[in-house]
């Protein structure tokens, strides 16, 4: 007879899951501090691409590449959404165009410029 599956488990599961990424941002490479300061691209906010080139080859060692890989894990399938309250609580997802970051500096400042002048 078939263990019966208790839902309880893998939202309490999820529910870590998606508390530990609240914070975590990649700390090396291409999406690390070096290129997006001060602290690099949340991790929800890598794209599959980038995600996919770790699964092809192998995720880092520890925390960092568990919660990577749980990440392409749940990207993979379609579940992105799942990350939208982290984006939220950040001010939005993370802009990875260099073009639309000069942009959007850009646009902050005139809008602060507008209001000093209101």
């Amino acid at each position: 007879m078939a263990e019966e599956i208790d839902p309880s488990d893998y939202t309490q599961d999820l529910r870590e899951l998606l508390n530990n990424l609240l914070y975590y941002r990649m700390p090396f490479g291409m999406f690390g501090p070096k290129k997006y300061p001060p602290k690099g691209v949340l991790l929800v906010d890598l794209p599959l691409e980038y995600l996919s080139w770790f699964h092809q080859r192998s995720f880092p060692k520890g925390d960092l590449g568990e919660m990577l890989m749980q990440v392409y894990e749940l990207k993979a399938v379609g579940m992105d959404g799942l990350f939208t309250p982290i984006r939220k609580f950040h001010g939005g997802r993370t802009i990875l165009d260099p073009k639309k970051i000069k942009r959007e500096k850009l646009k902050e400042e005139l809008t602060r410029i507008v209001e000093s002048e209101s």
